[in-house]
Formats: structure tokens, C-alpha cells, sequence
């Protein structure tokens, strides 16, 4: 927390520790708040979230505590720069913001238009004191499946096959959705010097497995519809509205149900690679969200990670 007043005084107050896309702000206080609880976010079996009133004021005081820290930009301060994407936004690009919390299949993205001699680096995984889990996740970066419908489903599982294990499918790839979990694509980038120990790609996916993580995460965690309605809610605290009955100057206690489609199954596969997160706000889910979507099921993917961007010191 300390390091966003640093910022502030020594450097102006443009310039910011860590910047978060709203779904990164979503998986950093869902770590925070497995470490500290060392509950899940979902209760799967209670169709409901788990978390209590007193723990969702926890869950946003924390959000509203890194803004008001000068820790990262609230929502206001982010938008002023438009809608493109974060990595092409000119503080990124000039270092202004000192780095972020994102997935080892997007790293590329973020250092490829950073202004030299900055670059990306790997930084320490922030812990509570006495954390059992660090409540990271694994998420697909990419997801190939084979519909119940296709006439030659052999064939299609050769194709798979072929792009994810053949030499000359994993070198068009590369580490372009993050490292793979075949061995056998691991052994060929790694005998090109494509896989790199010092590659953040690589030494944070390296973290993360590294990391306890020993409670499961719910796939519906990351709906759509939640990360919305979650990125509606810290717009209502950092604009001052009422949330929940309340101004956002002071905490949400949502209570309302909250429906959303599941988008698809998951299942472990040695032809999957990537890294991704999840999703939460309200507090009731329904029904609807715990159906099956029909169809392909898809191949889940590597844990979670995240890195730092070395370009200012305070």
C-alpha cells in the first residue's frame, strides 16, 4: 500500500504502481479474499456465493483501499483514455503505470509496446501472512473441441493432434497462448530456445504451480454476466453512486439474485495450454447458471499468473 503514496509524491500523481483491467481487479481481491478466509468464492452445492455481508464490505473496502492508497486508477481515470486496449494506452506504453496483474498467455500484448529500456519482469506473488491458498485458478487460453455432431470426429482429433503436438504445428503456435501443456510441444520450443527460464511466460507459470492452491474454484466464477455486473459496481464506488441501498463512498451489501448462462464444460486434456482467471459480484446465483451448456466440451487450460513491468523506481 505504501509504495502508492511513493508514486504519488515522488513521481506525480499520474503515475501508479500497478494498473488492472476490471476483470484483473476481480481475480486480485478473489485472491485476496481466499487468503484471508480460505473460503471460495461459489458455494456449488448452495447455488449461491459464499460470502457473508460483512465479508463482501471486506471485498470492496480492499478495492476502495488500493484506489484511495494511490495503489492503482479507479475506473474514472481509466476511462478517460478511451476504450482501446490497456497495453495501448500511451501511460503503459511511456511507464507511467508501474506494472500489473495479468495471465501468462498476454504478456506478449503488454511488453511488445513498452517504450525501451523498459520490460516486463516477474514479480513476487503477494501473500497474507499464514495463507494456506493462493487462491489462483486455472483458466484456457485456448480451447479446441470436437462437436457431437461431426461426421468424422477421427479425423478432427488428428487435426487437434496435429496443431498441438506436431513439430510444425507447435512452432507456428509458439507461446502464443501461453505454454503449452503437451510435453511434447514443451520439448520442441524448449530445443528452439522458443521456452526461456528468464521469460515471464515461463518463470511465472513456474510461480504459480509453485503456489498452494488446494480449493477448488467454481467455472461459473467466471460468467459474463457477473464480471459485468462486477464492473458496474466498482463504476457506482469510484462515481459515488448508491450500491445495494448505499453510496459508494461506503461499502455494497448486494443481495439481489443474479442469473447467467454457463458458457461451456471443462475437463482436464494433455491437449490444452494457456492461463486465465475469474469472475464474481452479487450475491445469489440461480438456477440457470449451474445448466449444462450442449455441445463440445472444452480442454482447460494452465494456472494463473501474473507480472511486473520494471520501468520507474520511487
Amino acid at each position: 500500500m505504501a509504495a502508492g503514496k511513493t508514486f504519488e509524491s515522488k513521481l506525480g500523481k499520474q503515475y501508479y504502481p500497478v494498473v488492472l483491467e476490471h476483470q484483473d481487479v476481480l481475480a486480485l481481491l478473489n485472491s485476496y479474499m481466499v487468503q484471508k478466509y480460505n473460503q471460495p468464492a461459489i458455494d456449488e452445492k448452495g447455488r449461491k456465493f459464499s460470502y457473508s455481508k460483512a465479508q463482501w464490505a471486506d471485498f470492496f473496502g480492499m478495492y476502495k483501499k488500493l484506489i484511495d492508497s494511490h495503489v492503482m486508477p479507479d475506473t474514472r481515470y481509466y476511462a478517460s483514455f478511451g476504450k482501446s486496449n490497456m497495453y495501448e494506452m500511451k501511460p503503459w506504453i511511456q511507464g507511467e503505470w508501474g506494472g500489473t496483474y495479468m495471465w501468462n498467455s498476454t504478456i506478449n500484448k503488454y511488453s511488445d509496446n513498452l517504450k525501451p529500456p523498459a520490460k516486463l519482469v516477474l514479480g513476487e506473488y503477494p501473500m497474507l501472512p499464514g495463507a494456506t491458498d493462493a487462491g489462483l485458478f486455472f483458466k484456457p487460453a485456448q480451447m479446441l473441441s470436437i462437436g457431437k455432431s461431426t461426421k468424422n470426429p477421427q479425423a478432427a482429433a488428428k487435426v487437434i493432434n496435429f496443431l498441438l503436438n506436431s513439430k510444425e504445428g507447435v512452432d507456428i503456435l509458439g507461446l502464443e497462448r501461453g505454454v503449452p501443456l503437451s510435453k511434447a510441444a514443451v520439448t520442441y520450443l524448449t530445443e528452439d530456445g522458443v521456452i526461456k527460464a528468464d521469460d515471464p511466460a515461463v518463470s511465472g507459470l513456474k510461480l504459480a504451480q509453485s503456489l498452494p492452491t488446494a480449493l477448488p474454484v467454481s467455472p461459473y466464477f467466471d460468467d459474463p454476466q457477473i464480471v459485468a455486473q462486477f464492473g458496474t459496481t466498482l463504476q457506482y464506488i469510484d462515481y459515488g453512486k448508491k450500491v445495494g441501498g448505499r453510496s459508494g463512498r461506503g461499502l455494497p451489501a448486494p443481495d439481489r439474485p443474479h442469473s447467467a448462462p454457463r458458457d461451456a464444460l471443462t475437463c482436464p486434456s494433455e491437449l490444452s495450454r494457456g492461463a486465465r482467471r475469474g469472475r464474481v459480484c452479487q450475491t445469489a446465483l440461480s438456477e440457470e447458471i449451474f445448466k449444462a451448456h450442449p455441445g463440445a466440451v472444452a480442454f482447460i487450460g494452465i494456472p494463473a499468473l501474473r507480472c511486473v513491468e520494471s520501468s520507474h523506481e520511487a
